[in-house]
């Protein structure tokens, strides 16, 4: 049974996503970025689970079609605004239609529209400053910190007692693996606008499924949310007195730290039950 899960959700992702990098990257490396995680991500959710119903039965699986929306917009040559415009739509039905289930059964209109609202505005609020703060981050160091909280988010949703959402965050941090083993060649690998669409829709999808239909801690979602920028963050403070490697590790090291809380809060949160939660 190990072995398939490994095959399908790990290695494949890994592989689609080297492909489309190797091939596409030199051509448009934003677009080609986007491109590489949500096929890689759909091939792997193809291989373990088949093709989700359109449109589908469980709202989780929203995710899967709004992350490949997301990478369809990647290579339209949009103006920025209404690329802003699409990211907004994609974000907004993420919220809407992941969280209609719970909206319907338990929530009031009011509270179900602050909550989609709240969630569409993470969404953004992970999505677009990632995209900016990877431009200046430099090529081989921004895949390292994508790939550690989306290996981070996978852990922590595992623990959640979610091993299928685990996994889908597994095959993202699998084609981010690919990334960053590809970001030593050159022109192959460039994160900055356009290229972190699916990226973000995918893990903040799971964060949100995560939180309303398994076990996950809302502490535990936010602290995976603040992490890559936040290793960003340290990473530019730090390069003002010791640039280089020691700055890139300052970064890595507040990222890492921030994902092991996530982790640990989980882990403290989640009951012993052998239940496996969504």
């Amino acid at each position: 049974m190990i072995l398939p899960q490994v095959l399908w959700g790990v290695l494949l992702p890994a592989g689609v996503a080297g492909v489309v990098l190797f091939f596409l990257g030199g051509r448009s490396p934003a677009a080609a970025a986007a491109l590489a995680v949500g096929a890689g991500y759909a091939a792997g959710c193809f291989a373990l689970w088949g093709m989700p119903p359109f449109p589908p039965i469980d709202s989780g699986d929203w995710i899967f079609w709004l992350a490949i929306a997301a990478a369809g917009v990647a290579p339209l040559p949009l103006p920025p605004r209404a690329r802003r415009l699409a990211g907004a739509a994609i974000a907004c039905g993420l919220s809407s239609l992941v969280l209609l289930p719970v909206v319907r059964r338990n929530w009031s209109a009011p509270l179900g529209v602050a909550a989609v609202a709240g969630w569409s505005a993470a969404v953004l609020a992970f999505w677009w400053p990632l995209e900016r703060l990877s431009i200046g981050a430099g090529a081989r160091f921004a895949p390292v910190v994508l790939w550690g909280t989306a290996a981070g988010m996978s852990i922590a949703l595992v623990a959640a007692r979610s091993a299928r959402l685990g996994q889908q965050a597994g095959m993202v941090a699998a084609a981010l693996g690919a990334a960053a083993v590809l970001s030593w060649l050159p022109e192959r690998v460039h994160l900055g606008r356009g290229s972190l669409g699916p990226y973000a829709v995918i893990l903040t999808g799971l964060l949100m499924v995560g939180v309303h239909f398994a076990q996950l801690h809302w502490a535990a979602a936010i602290l995976m949310l603040a992490a890559p920028a936040a290793a960003f963050g340290a990473r530019s403070l730090a390069e003002r007195c010791c640039p280089g490697a020691a700055a890139a590790l300052a970064g890595l090291a507040l990222g890492a730290l921030l994902l092991a809380g996530a982790v640990g809060i989980q882990l403290a949160a989640s009951p012993s039950s052998p239940y496996e939660g969504y």
